[in-house]
């Protein structure tokens, strides 16, 4: 015996009353019940009874003994008398001695160590004029550089003048020197390079 299917089409006009008749019909449950529990609340229908507050038995003071402070009594500074010249015995009292401060520790500062010059390291730009390269070495400090991991490499060309090459480096792999190339690039270094030495 087969199954029958029944199937329900509504149009929107349709499901819109239907969802407008199922919103009435909760708001007006929601306002009957809060109508019975206002006319069971003060003066309406019959209370619950209420239980007499019992007073719960208060435990009785317990005292713990302190034990006693000793007093310190203040400690008293030898006196030596020396008789003045007049012959009278004067009691003169010695100044108390300062404990020394505990000796500040000095911080020297650290000293640069010369960059290996073996290894990879990032060629930014090479140029002629040797105050270009100054330029270069305030942009690369403020980039986070300092002296340390920086080389300027004079270089003579065939004409008879020089060529510097300025690198920051070394690096230990090839894929932190590219990460740099690529920032420096980045920065305004359109030409820089990997260079294996």
């Amino acid at each position: 015996m087969g199954r029958t299917y029944y199937q329900i089409e509504l149009t929107a006009r349709q499901l819109t009353v239907l969802l407008l008749l199922l919103g009435v019909a909760m708001v007006l449950a929601f306002v009957l019940g809060y109508a019975a529990a206002w006319s069971s609340g003060p003066g309406g229908g019959e209370r619950p009874p209420v239980l007499a507050a019992v007073e719960s038995p208060t435990p009785a003071e317990v005292v713990v003994p302190t034990p006693p402070v000793p007093e310190r009594t203040p400690t008293e500074v030898p006196t030596t008398s020396e008789a003045p010249a007049s012959g009278s015995t004067r009691p003169t009292q010695r100044p108390p001695t300062a404990t020394p401060a505990p000796p500040t520790p000095t911080r020297v500062p650290p000293t640069a160590t010369p960059a290996p010059v073996h290894g990879l390291w990032v060629q930014v730009l090479a140029v002629r004029d040797r105050k270009g390269v100054g330029e270069v070495e305030r942009k690369l400090e403020k980039l986070g550089f300092p002296a340390s991991h920086r080389r300027v490499v004079p270089v003579k060309t065939a004409g008879g003048g020089s060529l510097y090459k300025v690198r920051i480096g070394p690096f230990p792999d090839r894929e932190s020197a590219h990460r740099v190339m690529q920032r420096m690039r980045a920065s305004g270094f359109p030409d820089a390079w990997i260079v294996n030495e």
